[in-house]
């Protein structure tokens, strides 16, 4: 019976693969919320963000030097503006993105490989560990992770296509490790491999 369910799970998956990262983003999305309450933020670096990013929408203004890239803060900001808590706010958006990994993942995945492959490795990612824990914290690394992923998920449709489309995902590719650079310096080091992968 387990083996007859799981074959029929993996012919549904198959067939209709569409509609599978949204019932991932769910699973994953609602798995974070349980979670939330009972979590707490404990990384100062985390808290630190959190304040940068309220203090930016108090007093906004174009962060032309620090020591960490700047995106984050904006996006900590917005958050808090639209949550009224810098608390919330600065969680919120790291458990949306958190969950919203599957997406990225699970399209790069499955053009290379089989459906039930995708969401094996989407879920793996998610659930990951540091990934879960991160995500309940108002930390770079969670965007930075989901921005990059878009980047290698376009820069991958636009390397197996020969027509405007791939045109199209190559500026996408673009756009998504330039915002991801402007989270965390570690994408400075993608856009050369992504470059690499155009060039060669």
């Amino acid at each position: 019976m387990p083996t007859l369910a799981f074959g029929r799970t993996c012919a549904i998956i198959r067939k209709r693969h569409w509609f599978v990262p949204f019932l991932l983003f769910l699973f994953a999305f609602f798995a974070r919320l349980i979670a939330w309450p009972h979590s707490d933020v404990v990384n100062a670096d985390a808290v630190t963000r959190a304040l940068i990013g309220e203090s930016y929408m108090l007093y906004p203004g174009w962060i032309g030097d620090g020591v960490w890239p700047p995106f984050h803060f904006y996006l900590n900001g917005l958050f808090t503006v639209l949550c009224g808590s810098r608390v919330t706010g600065a969680v919120l958006v790291n458990v949306l993105l958190g969950s919203a990994i599957v997406f990225p993942v699970f399209a790069l995945v499955r053009r290379w490989s089989s459906g039930v492959v995708a969401v094996a490795v989407a879920l793996i990612v998610v659930f990951e560990p540091l990934v879960f824990r991160n995500s309940l914290q108002p930390l770079s690394e969670i965007p930075f992770f989901f921005f990059a992923a878009c980047a290698f998920n376009s820069a991958s449709v636009a390397l197996s296509s020969t027509s405007s489309k791939g045109a199209k995902h190559a500026l996408l590719a673009g756009l998504f490790i330039t915002v991801a650079s402007g989270m965390r310096y570690e994408a400075w080091a993608l856009i050369v491999l992504i470059a690499v992968q155009f060039v060669f």
